[in-house]
């Protein structure tokens, strides 16, 4: 007498969430715009930083801390903010707009499953690209991790809230351009937030009280004590768990897959 085998469901949807998440990878790859601005062009700009005469010297107007020391933190919030708020959300509103994630509900990979592929991956980039330049600002220029453990909370921390916010970009944007155009803005604002034009040792109290309320400027200085060799103030945490709560909340009250 035959016998059936019966593959249980969730061993199914595993393999194809895995599938799923090795295609998008290889996607990933072939889209040149996202590895150089997410990927190249902060590695390549703290090459062009470190190479410059003077930027490992203390500078008195910034705290006492050098050039590379101030941008540093920054570069790394760069590409944690373009590969989350640029690129992330305009992939999920294109997959929604053609009805990508419409025809996922009769396969074995769910809308969530893509979701959950697009972040992972998100997050994977952003923990290789982050661990390149910081193992480059160590080793080739002046640059230091004085606390470690410290450092390691703080990009995951930042990571975290920069891709709930990304989320929330998918959530509330009809078309892929619209997420494109909502991620440009708030790019430019949150960069000059996290101290990229205007340092924020540089910025007047009231504007850096603006900046600590912001997911870039808490993720900035919660990085910068990490090189220090101490962990930041409970306040800058608590602003960027604050983000990741609101924003994840938010982004699952408004997302829609179709």
């Amino acid at each position: 007498m035959a016998t059936t085998t019966v593959t249980p469901v969730t061993s199914v949807r595993g393999h194809a969430w895995r599938m799923l998440t090795l295609t998008e990878l290889k996607l990933l790859w072939r889209t040149p715009a996202a590895l150089f601005w997410g990927i190249g062009f902060p590695v390549v700009g703290l090459i062009v930083l470190g190479c410059i005469p003077g930027t490992g010297k203390p500078v008195k107007a910034l705290g006492g801390i050098s050039v590379l020391e101030t941008y540093l933190p920054i570069i790394i919030t760069f590409m944690i903010i373009m590969t989350s708020v640029n690129f992330l959300p305009a992939t999920l509103t294109s997959y929604r707009e053609r009805g990508v994630l419409r025809r996922m509900f009769t396969t074995p990979v769910t809308p969530q499953a893509l979701l959950t592929a697009e972040v992972v991956i998100t997050l994977g980039a952003q923990i290789v690209t982050g661990a390149l330049i910081v193992i480059l600002a160590v080793g080739a220029f002046t640059g230091s991790i004085g606390a470690p453990l410290a450092f390691i909370v703080s990009f995951l921390l930042l990571a975290a809230a920069a891709s709930t916010l990304g989320l929330l970009v998918a959530a509330v944007s009809f078309t892929a351009k619209a997420a494109n155009a909502l991620g440009a803005v708030l790019f430019f604002v949150l960069m000059f937030f996290s101290g990229l034009w205007l340092p924020r040792a540089e910025m007047p109290d009231w504007l850096r009280g603006i900046s600590d309320a912001t997911l870039t400027g808490s993720g900035v200085q919660a990085v910068q004590n990490s090189m220090a060799g101490h962990w930041a103030s409970g306040l800058f945490f608590g602003v960027l768990a604050a983000w990741i709560v609101v924003c994840g909340a938010l982004a699952i009250r408004f997302f829609r897959w179709e």
